[in-house]
């Protein structure tokens, strides 16, 4: 069985130092703050997070997007290799005693799909063996950049989204770096699949 991995879920994770120092205000459950790898303190109390996991809705993140950018001055390649780097750091420590090290990346035309990018790089250094689905691409230099790092790592780019058989055979996890926080239905004909 194949795993799907979103990657906004470990950013809070596996980054620490940026996401402790962010206004409590980002987070509307108040009191929630990271302080380690290992624990959050939330009211008072410490929480491990090897049985607790935060995951951000769409307001939190947009609100975290917006604190990056304009109050700590990031830029968007600069997010775009932090999300990136979280997801590739976050597949390694699931699965780096897997024996086959197979992974699917699914990217979109924005940010998201950025991000994806990014995380197939990392993959390919950490030892796994990434391939890109990117049917929607971008003029814009960053993403121009980002596929070229690709390509020039061997990480091959499929013209076509294998059938779910061949996903379930030929892949360990799947990334979906489709859509970002922003998105709105209805689903365009060309992500339908």
């Amino acid at each position: 069985m194949i795993d799907k991995f979103r990657y906004t879920h470990s950013v809070v994770k596996h980054f620490p130092t940026v996401i402790s120092k962010l206004k409590p205000s980002v987070f509307p459950e108040a009191n929630t703050k990271l302080v380690s790898n290992s624990a959050f303190i939330s009211n008072n109390s410490i929480i491990n997070t090897q049985t607790m996991v935060k995951y951000l809705n769409q307001e939190e993140a947009i609100n975290v997007d917006l604190e990056l950018f304009n109050e700590y001055k990031f830029s968007v390649d600069q997010l775009m290799e932090l999300a990136g780097l979280s997801c590739a750091t976050a597949i390694f420590h699931c699965y780096k005693s897997k024996p086959r090290k197979n992974v699917l990346i699914c990217c979109g035309p924005g940010n998201n799909g950025g991000d994806g990018l990014v995380c197939a790089r990392h993959l390919k250094l950490f030892g796994f063996d990434p391939a890109v689905y990117y049917p929607k691409r971008t003029d814009k230099e960053l993403y121009h950049n980002l596929t070229l790092q690709c390509t020039n790592m061997d990480i091959p780019f499929l013209d076509i989204l294998p059938n779910e058989n061949d996903i379930n055979t030929n892949y360990d996890v799947v990334v979906d770096a489709v859509f970002g926080f922003s998105f709105r239905p209805p689903v365009r004909p060309e992500f339908e699949k």
